[in-house]
């Protein structure tokens, strides 16, 4: 029996030690998973920012686009009172194409008709042309300041987006719309999230290939309770 003794010391250690370094891992889990909530929260934004500035160059890019094509046809999007008129099947289709080739959410013109904000042409939708839509205050701001605008992002019945206005002008050089096209930015946020996950999964598994195996070893033992790693 007395011979046991130093391997029920040895274990009884081995425990006294396991308890207080597995009090220690804890500890320094709650410290990282703190750290990354900072890092994720700085990351996430840091993350956001680039994305956003993706999204404004885009859109600026692909606004010029429509919008030299509309000042290079005859027709004029401003003067489409009926979807059965040619140019807003001509516009229309064009738009469909804009949309298609660049990978673009929506491109839509919107006009302000006797006091009643309306979609004139809207792609992707077939019941588009009369149908109300209030306009949004950067909506607004570019037909008053007559000016390029991008918007926050925001979120409506078609969606998540972040979009870009220029005004629509009539013959008379007057703003009575808008010309827009959104973005989707519901992937935003998500990105963001999967990216700091990404990264935390990578720490824990490095930290797991590199955890002292001694205190996770669990001592083999013979029939009689006895550590048969303690006798090797």
């Amino acid at each position: 029996m007395a011979k046991h003794a130093p391997t029920k010391i040895l274990n009884w250690f081995r425990g006294q030690i396991a308890v207080k370094m597995t009090s220690s891992i804890l500890l320094l889990l709650l410290f990282v998973c703190a750290a990354f909530s900072v890092s994720g929260y700085l990351t996430s934004k840091s993350l956001t920012t680039k994305l956003e500035d993706q999204f404004v160059l885009r859109l600026t890019t692909n606004i010029e686009n429509v919008s030299k094509y509309l000042t290079s046809i005859p027709e004029h999007a401003d003067e489409i009172t009926g979807k059965d008129k040619p140019a807003y099947t001509k516009i229309k289709q064009q738009f469909e194409q804009f949309k298609k080739q660049d990978s673009l959410e929506n491109v839509y013109v919107l006009q302000k008709v006797q006091n009643k904000d309306q979609i004139v042409i809207l792609t992707g939708v077939d019941e588009d042309y009369g149908s109300e839509y209030p306009f949004t205050p950067e909506m607004n701001n570019a037909i008053k300041e007559n000016k390029l605008t991008i918007s926050e992002i925001y979120k409506d019945e078609f969606g998540i987006h972040k979009s870009v206005f220029v005004p629509l002008k009539n013959g008379k050089g007057e703003n009575v719309g808008i010309v827009g096209i959104d973005l989707d930015a519901s992937s935003r946020s998500q990105d963001a999230a999967r990216i700091v996950m990404d990264n935390l999964y990578d720490y824990l598994n490095r930290y797991r290939t590199r955890r002292p195996d001694w205190l996770f070893h669990q001592p083999k033992c013979d029939a009689t309770g006895h550590s048969i790693d303690a006798c090797n």
